[in-house]
């Protein structure tokens, strides 16, 4: 009996021991890209922030479901205003390379809302960098500690079933918005949203899976769909930021070039909107079928 308590309490520890390596790889990314921010040579440094930030984000929402007594996205708090700010930035970055794209295919120029979005970028990158400079690393060590603490006092018999319940619960949101026939941008956004969640809760409790290999296979095919769901909202995020430029212009050669540029936005972002409901029935099964854990 003393033998199965030690086995127990050391295979609790072990499963709490990678849960916090996974909080603080990620913690240790979002740290590092911080410490880049001020210089923005490279734009994939504000993705990779915000990417830490969701994972995070995600990460503590599910020691949460955990955990009844502490209010543990509290400690989320610190991260939200960089998100927030980082976020208005990578928009900035995707409408540019979207803008760039239409530029070569139809050759033409849009200087004056690029300009926009230049002016845009600096003003937000000083926003960021004056985030950054109040951010409190001592704050966020004492963070790390009482993570750490909460993920050991709460990984007993019961955590594993419990887990896997919110994971299903994320599973039922996109079940149920996928029955759904031919989705709009409502739609799109909450599945955009819930995938995300299952994906980031799948890869958290990567040691509960059963079937690596199949688990691999997954990824690849949902990779695809994220892909699409994610160039479909480039176009929705680009076509606003056009139509907020277009409001500050009085000069009607420049009006009617923007109506052609939201125009041409509008019907990429309808093509890839049918592209989506035409696939829906296959990753509807791909997520429905999904059997990874003991």
């Amino acid at each position: 009996m003393i033998i199965y308590i030690l086995i127990h309490r050391f295979t609790q520890m072990k499963k709490a021991d990678l849960l916090y390596k996974y909080y603080t790889a990620e913690e240790k990314k979002f740290s590092k890209n911080l410490n880049h921010t001020y210089n923005f040579k490279d734009k994939e440094i504000i993705h990779d922030l915000r990417l830490s930030l969701k994972k995070i984000k995600s990460f503590l929402e599910l020691i949460q479901f955990l955990n009844d007594e502490i209010n543990v996205l509290k400690y989320y708090k610190q991260y939200k205003k960089i998100f927030k700010m980082a976020g208005s930035i990578r928009d900035i970055h995707i409408e540019e390379k979207m803008i760039e794209t239409i530029e070569d295919k139809y050759n033409l120029t849009f200087a004056g809302i690029k300009t926009y979005l230049k002016e845009l970028e600096e003003e937000n990158k000083k926003n960021l960098n004056a985030i950054v400079s109040g951010y409190d690393w001592v704050l966020s060590g004492k963070i790390n500690k009482k993570i750490s603490k909460i993920i050991s006092s709460k990984m007993e018999s019961d955590a594993k079933l419990r887990v896997l319940r919110r994971i299903n619960s994320y599973k039922g949101n996109i079940i149920k918005t996928l029955n759904i026939e031919n989705l709009n941008e409502i739609h799109l956004h909450r599945f955009r949203r819930d995938l995300k969640n299952f994906m980031y809760s799948l890869n958290t409790f990567t040691f509960l899976l059963q079937n690596r290999d199949e688990y691999k296979k997954f990824i690849k095919e949902i990779d695809k769909i994220q892909e699409l769901l994610g160039k479909w909202h480039d176009y929705i995020i680009t076509v606003q930021k056009v139509k907020e430029y277009q409001k500050t212009l009085t000069d009607e050669t420049e009006i009617h070039l923007m109506n052609f540029l939201s125009g041409v936005l509008e019907y990429e972002e309808k093509k890839m909107l049918e592209k989506i409901n035409e696939d829906i029935e296959k990753y509807k099964t791909l997520i429905k079928d999904l059997k990874l854990f003991y």
